[in-house]
């Protein structure tokens, strides 16, 4: 598996219909058909990603919005972006 980083650059795949529900964001995968769900947090963190963008640029905006440590922020976005990474979300570079 790639390794991700704060310095790694996410970029989202296409191919995937959402709709928000609640304050969170559930998704389907036309590609394989599969269907993800994202709370809140998720859904902000899912949504930063909007054009490529490094995960620590993603953690300093977080950290302004949320309540969160900035080592704290990186160890969630960062195990968040291995999940959705597996997952076949984003790309990572």
């Amino acid at each position: 598996m790639t390794e991700i980083t704060k310095n790694s650059i996410i970029t989202k795949k296409e191919g995937f219909l959402s709709s928000e529900m609640d304050e969170g964001l559930a998704m389907m995968s036309i590609e394989n058909s599969s269907y993800y769900g994202m709370d809140k947090i998720g859904k902000s963190i899912w949504e930063s990603f909007e054009t490529p963008t490094s995960i620590e640029t993603v953690c300093a905006t977080l950290c302004g919005r949320f309540d969160v440590s900035e080592e704290e922020c990186l160890r969630d976005v960062i195990a968040f972006m291995e999940t959705i990474y597996k997952a076949g979300l984003v790309e990572i570079s």
